[in-house]
């Protein structure tokens, strides 16, 4: 006898979906808040009893109270620690909350609430014209769209950009608006500015199929990007112009040669003075010629290093976009293009780019107070841009084409959103 069919069970809505997301977010999140406030009273109590036995052992002498401010102290220190793994966990579920509020003021076409990010690279298209768009901007621009002035106007953009609707507050453009690095939110720009040719739009479908509900895996990389903050919003340009130019220091072995040696020698003289070899404190010409080049070749060096020092802090979150990227498997053939461009020639955009990140930590140094003697005496600065050099020779030249397919995956997510938003 036929079993008699289960009723198929409806689809859930996409409005159910981001607000069952943002109902397990916001316990999340809640939660991590609540552990932050009671971490926070924790190490203040830490601290403070910490100081009061101290202030004892000072009064009375007795080492028993020594003993447990050193404990406190220990204490304090632990708490401190987690105290930063807690917010960083209450950050995180903050933001997947907000990412898919986001989408539900998205259903509503809320403009006013929903957040516009522009490139740095670009600014508010003006609406210029008539029309209803331009009848009721008064009433729909806020703080965070501000009324847009001639200075504004998109110079890139077609005279029908305005007239479409491509760019700005109520736009194709904040509708898509997912991208949460400067790469892809350029990229999405381009792509409503420039229509693509019949075969790439073909190809680019198969892409926003397959990602439309891999909805963990866009929330992702919105977070990590969110994340980065105002860090990113430095054009990137000035950071590929160095990656692809020719190293500084290949035309001066002089000077990569001399921060070699003369720390050596200075190191030398000292330590024969001390041993009572020479009188004189010879080591004090290395110092002097140490300052010397610091005053001279070393600015240079600074401002060479400077340049790439103000990317620095999205190293790290570019290297985990490009190994979360790199580590999905896909099947449309536009997505694994992009894999297999963030591995062209061998060389990982993941790795490198964390190896960067690492040596981004040796130039921090230049900002310690006490760095100067350091500099002088080592000439650090020169020895720090040999290894930055070594990386822009590995791996600079394919710096521009990662940048690319991560703006690409931004760009095709945020198609992917508006398909998983829309479904019918």
């Amino acid at each position: 006898m036929a079993q008699p069919q289960r009723p198929a069970q409806p689809r859930e809505s996409t409005a159910a979906i981001y607000q069952r997301r943002c109902d397990d977010f916001g316990r999340q999140r809640d939660t991590y808040s609540r552990r932050s406030n009671r971490n926070g009273n924790l190490s203040l109590a830490l601290i403070g009893g910490a100081l009061a036995c101290l202030g004892g052992w000072l009064w009375r002498g007795a080492p028993a109270l020594l003993l447990v401010a050193g404990l406190l102290g220990v204490g304090f220190v632990v708490s401190f620690i987690h105290h930063g793994r807690v917010d960083k966990a209450l950050r995180r579920y903050t933001e997947l909350y907000a990412i898919n509020a986001e989408g539900l003021l998205r259903l509503l076409r809320d403009w006013d609430a929903l957040p516009l990010r522009q490139p740095p690279e670009s600014r508010p298209i003006r609406k210029a014209g008539s029309g209803f768009g331009q009848l009721f901007a008064p009433f729909i621009r806020t703080a965070a769209t501000p009324a847009a002035g001639p200075a504004d106007t998109a110079r890139d953009a077609p005279s029908y950009a305005a007239d479409l609707d491509l760019l700005g507050h109520a736009s194709l453009q904040h509708l898509l608006n997912t991208p949460s690095t400067s790469v892809g939110q350029q990229r999405l720009r381009d792509w409503l500015l420039t229509p693509a040719p019949h075969p790439v739009a073909r190809q680019r479908q198969p892409a926003v199929a397959e990602l439309a509900p891999l909805n963990d895996l866009r929330d992702e990389f919105a977070l990590r990007g969110r994340l980065m903050g105002v860090a990113q919003e430095r054009p990137y340009e000035g950071f590929l112009r160095w990656a692809e130019d020719s190293p500084w220091l290949a035309g001066r072995a002089w000077l990569l040669w001399l921060a070699r040696i003369l720390p050596l020698i200075t190191l030398g003289l000292y330590l024969a003075q001390q041993l009572g070899l020479i009188r004189p404190p010879l080591w004090l010409i290395g110092i002097a010629a140490g300052v010397i080049v610091t005053a001279t070749s070393g600015r240079m060096v600074d401002d060479l290093i400077d340049g790439v020092a103000e990317r620095q802090i999205v190293f790290a979150t570019y290297a985990a976009l490009f190994k979360l990227l790199g580590d999905q498997q896909f099947a449309a053939p536009a997505l694994r293009q992009l894999q297999r461009d963030l591995s062209a020639a061998g060389v990982r955009a993941d790795h490198q780019m964390a190896r960067l990140g690492r040596l981004m930590a040796l130039a921090d140094l230049r900002g310690w107070m006490f760095f100067y003697p350091i500099q002088i005496a080592t000439l650090w600065n020169v020895h720090v841009l040999w290894l930055l050099e070594r990386w822009q020779r590995a791996a600079g030249a394919h710096a521009r084409a990662w940048l690319a397919a991560l703006g690409d995956f931004e760009a095709l997510a945020s198609l992917a959103t508006l398909a998983h938003d829309n479904p019918s």
